[in-house]
Order: structure tokens, then sequence, then C-alpha cells
């Protein structure tokens, strides 16, 4: 499963003596034309992806030794559509090149602490996105201003008004600024021989380390409803292995442990969708 895009470059395209052009003027376009396609391509509206600053103008060695670089004439036009990424689209960062230094033998790389460093803000960077999986997801949708909107990302906002929370659209992947006319859930009597039939239902579920608890309950009046419980009897059970879309997402039919019968009581089910 893709998680994200990690991006260190830009020094050709700050400099002058190039073929083709450099042209650091377009970069901030071209970037910003790259994060949407590549979304696009993999169909992840959502993927995160982290750029970086290059090797300072100057710094200082371990020794106390000064180090400079000024091999990169268009290095504040190009860094500028890095650092202005995130205003241009959602679920990006720039990572900061403050305390790194370059070789001393290859200036225009970073050294081996320096790398280090880099890693670990990089690593910072995806995480921070990971922290908070529903904005993440609604990043995938809204605006760089919107998604800074609490209101707007609340697990209990709906953005679209179409009755399904925020928190629902992540759940059954669905698009929380387009309203759903129809229910991300279906139902379905499964018929197990010998024992019946039993009323189920089918949906869509997240099965990556970001996924919600997805709980069937049941209920006879829809007002006590009961779930699986660990110690109690179960009310649910799964019906044959889940689909795997290999997307980190799969399809999975819950049914009822009571069968249906003529002149019985009515039994009603639900998904009820918790955050982890």
């Amino acid at each position: 499963v893709l998680k994200g895009v990690l991006w260190h470059q830009g020094e050709y395209n700050c400099g002058t003596s190039t073929n083709p052009d450099s042209d650091p003027n377009g970069y901030a376009a071209r970037i910003q034309a790259l994060v949407t396609n590549l979304r696009n391509s993999f169909s992840k509206p959502s993927l995160p992806f982290i750029c970086g600053k290059f090797v300072p103008a100057t710094w200082t060695y371990a020794d106390g030794s000064p180090g400079a670089f000024t091999g990169l004439p268009y290095r504040s036009t190009v860094e500028a559509a890095l650092v202005d990424l995130p205003n241009q689209r959602t679920n990006t960062f720039c990572v900061d090149n403050n305390g790194l230094r370059g070789r001393s033998d290859q200036l225009i790389h970073f050294d081996a602490y320096s790398q280090r460093i880099l890693g670990q803000r990089y690593a910072t960077a995806i995480l921070g996105f990971q922290s908070d999986p529903l904005k993440l997801y609604l990043g995938g949708y809204l605006t760089p201003s919107q998604l800074a909107n609490a209101t707007l990302t609340d697990p209990q906002g709906d953005i679209d008004q179409d009755g399904r929370k925020n928190l629902l659209e992540y759940a059954f992947l669905t698009n929380p600024i387009l309203p759903d006319s129809g229910s991300p859930v279906t139902l379905s009597n499964v018929v197990v021989p010998g024992s019946g039939t039993f009323p189920a239902l089918t949906f869509l579920q997240r099965t990556d380390t970001e996924a919600p608890r997805y709980i069937v309950e049941v209920s006879n009046d829809l007002v006590s409803w009961q779930g699986n419980e660990a110690g109690q009897p179960a009310v649910t059970v799964q019906v044959g292995p889940a689909i795997d879309h290999g997307d980190g997402s799969s399809t999975v039919t819950i049914r009822d442990v009571a069968p249906l019968a003529p002149g019985s009581s009515k039994r009603f089910l639900r998904v009820r969708v918790s955050q982890p």
C-alpha cells in the first residue's frame, strides 16, 4: 500500500547552464501538477507528498570550520516553490534544512550527519499526516484553506449535507464533498443449509492501519442495540472470507446468528463506526 511520496529534487532547476533549460520560474507550476498527476495516477487523492530544501548556502562543520555552497543561482526561486507547495496542495509539507550541511568533497550533497537528520524530518512529517487519518482523508477533497477549517474537518461534520458524517465518509471510502444518494451498506438474506435464513449486511471497510472500528449490531426494537462483546455469546458472525481489494480495503458480509422465522418479531441490523 502506497503511504506517501518523498521528493528531494530541484537542484537542476536552480542552475543556468543546463540543457534542456532549467526553467526555474516554471518549477512551482510543474511540482503542483506533479502532485496532482501522481494522486490521479494512483487513484489516491489524499496521498501525502513531502519535499525538502537543498543543502544550505552556508553552514558550520562539527569542527567549527565554515562551509558554503553558491552553486544554485536560482535557489530562492525554486525553494520558494517548495515552501509554498502546502499552500497550493493539501497533504503536502516542505522539510527545512536548518542546521544541515554539505559534504566537504561534494558540496551539493548532504553529508552523512545531515542525511540522518533529514531522514528524521521526513519521517516526522509523514507521521504527522498519519496521526490524523480522517483529516488526511479529507485532504484529498478539500483545499488547503478548507482543510484548516476545524468545522469542516470535524468527525461529526457533514460537508456535503447528505446525512453521512465525515467519519462515515472516511470509514466507507465515499466522497465527503459529493452528496451520496444510496447507502454504503447492503442488506441481504444468507441461507445456511440446515440452519435457516439469516439477515446480513455487506459493506466496504478499510483494512489499513488507520482503519476505524466497525461493529455490526442487532436490535429487535431500534432502541436497544447489541454487538459482539468479549466474554459474551456472539450475536453476529462473518460470512466467508472478506474480499481483499489490494488497496487497503475489503468487502465483508456479516450476518445475524439468529435465523429469520415466520411470524417472528422484527430484526434490525446496523453498522456502527468509531474512531480507533
